[in-house]
């Protein structure tokens, strides 16, 4: 039988010969080190989620640079959406009528926000928050639907005002819940910010637009109004 100090001769500690492939530090053998490997499965587990909360006919709008965006996203929109800085993000209202790209611009931004942030996106359809609510049985707290709303890390709300008027409160209620917790949130609407304050109320308009507090609001011309590319 081996004594303790037979052992401790024949223990080699390990050799930091390679370098870890996305920041340098040494590691003792080919790869990602310890660090960067939790980032990297973040960020996997990240941009899976999104993906299984996107509706599949906007699956395609992957990421700010997809040369598709072009041909349904009028040239200056984009270019604006690109120049954003993704880390510190807070909220963005797209505004514009049916048809003008806006929700597409809302998928490409938020897949691009999770792929620099490693954190999940949620595509909420803002008609469907109104329903989960009237759906959901009284005493047995908030429907999942808007639970998933207020608490995501970065969330879409598709087609602000599409939703029957019973539906309007909550609506309110998540937009609120989320100014209030620094959330960032993407909007798109074909109200106007008239219409949005007689529906919502002025505090909900207030935070759409207030571009002094951290809003990006831009306004999405439909396909006749830019012409031929």
């Amino acid at each position: 039988m081996k004594s303790t100090r037979d052992i401790l001769a024949g223990f080699r500690p390990p050799k930091f010969d390679d370098a870890c492939t996305r920041c340098g530090a040494a590691i003792s053998r080919p790869g990602l080190c310890p660090a960067c490997a939790d980032v990297q499965h973040a960020l996997r587990d990240a941009v899976l989620a999104t993906r299984l909360s996107i509706p599949e006919r906007f699956a395609w709008a992957s990421a700010l640079n997809v040369s598709e965006l072009l041909e349904r996203v009028d040239a200056g929109a984009l270019e604006q959406i690109r120049t954003l800085d993704l880390k510190r993000l807070d909220r963005v209202t797209l505004f514009g009528p049916a048809a003008s790209g806006k929700s597409s611009l809302a998928v490409a931004l938020a897949n691009t926000w999770t792929s620099v942030n490693a954190r999940a996106s949620v595509f909420v359809a803002a008609a469907g928050l109104g329903v989960a609510r009237q759906q959901h049985g009284l005493g047995e707290g908030e429907a999942a639907l808007v639970r998933q709303a207020t608490g995501a890390e970065l969330a879409i709300l598709d087609d602000l005002g599409v939703e029957p008027e019973v539906g309007a409160p909550v609506l309110a209620h998540v937009l609120h819940h989320r100014y209030d917790s620094a959330r960032p949130t993407i909007v798109t609407t074909g109200l106007t910010v008239e219409q949005i304050a007689k529906r919502y109320g002025a505090g909900v308009a207030r935070r759409l637009v207030e571009t002094a507090g951290g809003a990006v609001v831009l306004k999405l011309s439909g396909r006749r109004d830019r012409g031929p590319r």
